[in-house]
């Protein structure tokens, strides 16, 4: 994976945790949808987005 593509979407998992963590319900509502749309790409699971979509999935359990 190329590493401008990485680091971009490095960016995007760290704006979804940010919402996620919120508090805000609009918020955590909108990237629990942003993240359901990028799961289901099959290139959304490449070696180094598996840890950070892991740990968001964790940071969904803990705030649901």
């Amino acid at each position: 994976m190329p590493k401008d593509i990485v680091a971009s979407n490095n960016n995007i998992f760290r704006d979804l945790r940010t919402k996620l963590e919120d508090g805000r319900r609009q918020l955590f509502e909108n990237a629990v949808s942003q993240l359901a749309e990028w799961l289901k790409s099959d290139r959304a699971y490449y070696a180094e987005a598996k840890p950070q979509i892991i740990d968001l999935i964790e940071v969904f359990d803990d705030r649901r």
